[in-house]
């Protein structure tokens, strides 16, 4: 049932009425507030996304495919960039970001939450793109094929066609 209520979600979000970038700009901001761990700036970076006008649905699938990829590779990533990072940094600013009661909260000193905001700073012009151009490729190429064909148009008119169109899509 869930795998299904995916394919409805992202039909929807393909044909739907918001602009590409927004849903590549939720995606992007998504997988940049997935990489860091919970803290302060998980708040504000959702913060973002809701007022930057991005497609929310599309922040939240980044959120989770991220949670994935920093569950699998958050070690062998994140950690080690935020280490590298921390170590090589000013070492003043980043005791003072552990020592302070006002930004401790931020959890800047942490390894785990350092590598990931860097990262998702390095991906979030790059994902964007590539979501954004696969939107509009979805868009504009398909409906060019297959709106246009004749053959298809009947099949897609059959009862066949019909039910199985309601039962994924709803």
């Amino acid at each position: 049932m869930m795998i299904l209520k995916f394919i409805r979600w992202l039909y929807k979000t393909l044909n739907g009425t918001q602009k590409p970038w927004q849903i590549g700009l939720g995606f992007a901001l998504g997988f940049w507030t997935g990489l860091v761990p919970f803290s302060v700036i998980t708040f504000a970076l959702l913060m973002v996304i809701l007022f930057l006008n991005s497609h929310v649905g599309s922040a939240l699938f980044g959120i989770a495919i991220a949670v994935i990829f920093r569950s699998l590779l958050g070690d062998a990533i994140v950690h080690p960039l935020g280490e590298t990072i921390i170590t090589a940094g000013p070492h003043a600013l980043f005791e003072s970001f552990a020592t302070s009661d006002m930004l401790s909260i931020f959890r800047l000193h942490e390894s785990r939450v350092m590598g990931g905001l860097v990262l998702g700073v390095i991906l979030l012009a790059p994902l964007m793109y590539a979501i954004t151009r696969f939107v509009e490729a979805f868009r504009g190429r398909l409906y060019e094929k297959v709106g246009s064909n004749k053959v298809f148009k009947t099949i897609a008119n059959t009862w066949l066609m019909k039910g199985l169109r309601f039962v994924f899509l709803g």
